[in-house]
């Protein structure tokens, strides 16, 4: 019962197994006399060193080389008397699936997923990985099942352990803006998944699982994230220094105007007229009309109009004056198509807003060497030959549209406010305000949002310092209704003067590049 018995194999040459079997005792009232512990050893007929290659307790997919990692030596045996329980070593279908099949699979897309990031497929590659990770998890899953139904109740728990990793992984590639915080619980469940496969291994081999499954995916994920943490922080500290002299002059000027009473009041009436204008209530989008066929009420007034039967057919006629909140916009080109017909008719608006509260407008040198901007007043420049010589705003570039729809909106084009955008520049605060009331008091004006950046409570560190006050709009007149885009959000910009005259220039330059660098 207590001492080891021994049976010795020699053959010449050595001797390949698939595994072994233990019969229990025939005897009945011999349970408690059968083998508690047992293992395989071998040596070469050159060398005296015996070294263990089987064991009862053994965990099929836990090292690269190796066929199975052999977890302890202690074992229960059956009840029954005369049964001959076998040990089998090889490599089963599930773990071919397991350590074979998945690893080539992922092993190709992945280098698919750089060849094709290396052709500048940025948001094709990015889909990739995630399509590589989230197979290499249903993998994970189905070698599990398939493990459980081999009987292989070690290696089933160590594929299921292994999930949570995969898990977070995935979640990290789909859930980019917590990327890091899913990869710091990747790194988490890889090392708990080490310990507590180590729990699963008899005591006296412990340390030795330790040694042979070193966590090298956690370790890996963990270098990966502070990469992107050290690599991070440069940018954040390299962006900061870029800006600093001009978010410098920003607070300079910020603290003139609220150190003066008048200013001061001024600012807290804006604030109150902001409160007090009342905004819809969804979330500002880029919306599409309602389609005529999903319009039920005659309400409208629209259903006396001319049938047209192929975009009735198509479901592609629709509502005037309506706004569709269950299908925002998702083509780039329709924003732009919009906002070139839109353009010119905001353009007209602005210079009536800005008439009727001495807002100022940028000017081109008549030279054609730009030193500064010259900043006039709309109404001494309307109807002179200096008006030529207005630097009118133009549609955003695409290339920054692209940008700011991939970066900053997870690329939701609906959210793209300032395609069609303008600006109007003012002296003091309260001509500013002025505008508000006559743009808030403009019955062809639908105001979506507000950003007041002027508001004591605003952080200046999300700017750079640069602060201003922005309205997201639409014009419904008959005139855009009849164009189709009273629907498209516009933007307008009311900048104070002094504000102006740092961003303009090589102060914008700096503050592109502080943008970049920060990643929005």
């Amino acid at each position: 019962d207590n001492e080891w018995s021994e049976v010795e194999v020699t053959q010449q040459g050595g001797l390949p197994f698939m595994g072994w079997f233990v019969k229990t005792l025939e005897e009945e009232g011999s349970q408690g006399r059968d083998a508690r512990e047992f293992v395989v050893e071998a040596k070469w007929d050159d060398d005296n060193e015996w070294s263990e290659v089987a064991m009862p307790k053994w965990l099929s997919i836990t090292t690269g080389a190796d066929v199975a990692f052999y977890a302890g030596k202690r074992v229960s045996l059956p009840e029954r008397r005369g049964k001959v329980v076998v040990f089998q070593t090889t490599a089963s279908r599930a773990w071919f699936l397991h350590r074979v099949l998945r690893s080539l699979i992922c092993c190709v897309l992945l280098t698919l997923v750089s060849m094709v990031a290396a052709a500048g497929r940025g948001h094709e590659a990015r889909w990739l990985a995630k399509f590589t990770m989230a197979f290499s998890l249903a993998i994970q899953c189905v070698s599990g099942v398939c493990f459980a139904l081999e009987g292989s109740i070690l290696a089933m728990i160590e594929c299921f352990l292994w999930i949570p990793t995969y898990l977070t992984v995935v979640l990290a590639l789909f859930w980019e803006k917590r990327f890091l915080h899913f990869l710091l619980l990747s790194v988490v469940a890889d090392v708990a998944a080490v310990s507590v496969q180590a729990c699963l291994v008899d005591g006296e081999y412990t340390a030795s699982f330790f040694r042979n499954n070193v966590p090298v995916q956690g370790c890996v994920l963990f270098c990966l994230m502070l990469w992107v943490k050290v690599s991070r922080w440069h940018a954040l500290q390299k962006s900061r220094k870029l800006v600093e002299k001009d978010q410098k002059q920003y607070e300079r000027v910020w603290t003139m105007h609220v150190g003066c009473d008048r200013e001061e009041a001024t600012l807290r009436l804006l604030e109150n007229k902001v409160a007090s204008i009342n905004l819809r209530g969804h979330v500002c989008r880029q919306h599409e009309r309602k389609r005529f066929n999903e319009i039920t009420s005659v309400s409208h007034g629209w259903t006396t109009q001319t049938p047209d039967f192929l975009l009735d057919s198509l479901g592609f006629r629709t509502v005037p004056n309506t706004i569709d909140l269950s299908r925002p916009v998702t083509s780039l080109d329709q924003l732009y198509a919009c906002a070139s017909v839109v353009n010119a008719i905001v353009l007209d608006k602005l210079k009536t807003w800005a008439l009727q509260s001495d807002g100022m407008f940028p000017l081109e040198s008549a030279s054609g060497v730009q030193t500064e901007l010259e900043f006039r007043r709309w109404s001494d420049v309307e109807g002179t030959q200096d008006e030529e010589l207005v630097k009118w705003s133009c549609l955003k570039k695409y290339h920054r549209a692209t940008e700011k729809v991939t970066r900053s909106y997870g690329y939701d084009t609906s959210r793209l406010l300032d395609v069609c955008r303008h600006a109007i520049i003012f002296e003091t605060i309260k001509d500013l305000s002025r505008c508000l009331d006559v743009i808030v008091g403009d019955t062809d004006v639908s105001i979506e949002r507000i950003k007041n950046r002027f508001s004591r409570a605003y952080d200046p560190d999300e700017s750079a310092g640069y602060r201003d006050f922005s309205i997201n709009l639409r014009l419904v007149t008959p005139e855009t209704i009849a164009l189709g885009v009273e629907a498209h959000v516009c933007e307008v910009q009311l900048i104070l003067k002094s504000f102006a005259n740092i961003k303009t220039l090589n102060g914008h330059k700096r503050y592109i590049a502080w943008r970049n660098w920060r990643g929005l």
